[in-house]
């Protein structure tokens, strides 16, 4: 089942919560969510600066997320956007803790 616009949107926001989670966004963070961006059709030009300054509620946009394949990729996609400048903040773990929570990833997929 393909993942649909509106859950690839949604996984784009909480991918946007995990870059800003430890208050700063990394030049390889941004480069990873521009090229997200990018791949989004209804999101065609939108200025990733502004997408990046979005307040996100990961309950909300998790919600969002109804196939299990949506919800177990965009964990894994948060899982290397947490890692992307090549350390994983405690507050980006933090976030990835709610996120597996939130998405229902189980423990030994999460790992």
């Amino acid at each position: 089942m393909a993942i649909t616009e509106q859950e690839a949107v949604a996984s784009l926001h909480l991918l946007v919560a995990v870059a800003q989670a430890d208050g700063q966004i990394h030049e390889e963070e941004k480069k990873a969510l521009g090229a997200a961006l990018a791949g989004i059709e209804i999101l065609e030009g939108t200025d990733i600066e502004s997408f990046l300054g979005e307040k996100v509620d990961l309950s909300q946009e998790a919600s969002l997320l109804t196939s299990t394949e949506a919800r177990e990729e965009t964990y894994r996609s948060a899982y290397g956007m947490a890692y992307a400048d090549g350390d994983c903040s405690p507050e980006e773990k933090a976030t990835l803790d709610r996120l597996q929570e939130l998405l229902k990833v189980d423990a030994e997929r999460a790992a």
